[in-house]
């Protein structure tokens, strides 16, 4: 079954043979390099169905991801200040959401391989500072 890509030079779109998933091969409409896409969508069905399911499980992500921070940030925060620490929280959070967004953007204009592989990386990274602290 050929695999619909499109080249990021000319933006033409042509059928490759599904063999070539995930590889590198000559656009031959701008003889520019191309790259065969593969995992999930090579799976049949509309885009827009598959996009939906993958920002559906990343926003069920999120939900337990805040709901273990606040918990997390009530259980360790005396009673007395867990409004300043929640009110702290939620600034750190989202000045470092603005400066990921900001940072992340411009390394997608560069590069969208770039700016993935670092999210990539510095996820990983977070998830290995998380998994590596001791519990108090």
């Amino acid at each position: 079954m050929p695999i619909t890509t499109r080249c990021g030079a000319c933006k033409g779109g042509f059928n490759a043979p599904d063999r070539l998933a995930g590889k590198k091969v000559k656009c031959p409409k701008c003889g520019e390099v191309a790259v065969v896409p593969a995992g999930a969508l090579l799976v049949p069905g509309d885009s827009y169905l598959k996009f939906s399911v993958i920002f559906g499980i990343s926003g069920v992500y999120m939900g337990f991801w805040e709901t273990v921070e606040s918990t997390t940030a009530a259980t360790l925060l005396p009673a007395s200040v867990r409004g300043v620490g929640f009110g702290a929280l939620a600034t750190v959070n989202g000045i470092g959401d603005v400066l990921s967004s900001i940072l992340v953007g411009l390394m997608w204009v560069a590069s969208p391989h770039l700016a993935m592989a670092f999210v990539i990386v510095t996820s990983l990274a977070g998830a290995l500072v998380i998994a590596s602290t001791a519990a108090a």
